[in-house]
């Protein structure tokens, strides 16, 4: 299996970034455009397994009623974290 050099990829990126803000011919942005429009992939299947299944259990919790609000969430943080 290939492995993936985040720091390499993100690098590529930004060069990619700054090489399109250069750009002026109108042709050219468009064809960017239609590849990157064309290559759109579904995320579901660019996430790991272990991804996949902590998105299913988070969702079985919001389905069952395991779910707290945001309130009631950082009450608890600023309860547990007070005398620091």
């Amino acid at each position: 299996m290939k492995t993936i050099d985040y720091t390499v990829i993100e690098q590529r990126k930004m060069q990619l970034i700054t090489m399109i803000t250069k750009l002026y011919d109108v042709d050219l942005l468009d064809a960017i455009e239609d590849i990157l429009l064309s290559n759109k992939k579904d995320w579901w299947h660019t996430i790991s397994d272990a991804e996949k299944r902590a998105i299913d259990l988070g969702l079985d919790d919001i389905k069952n009623g395991r779910v707290v609000s945001h309130e009631q969430a950082m009450a608890k943080i600023e309860n547990h974290y007070k005398n620091l």
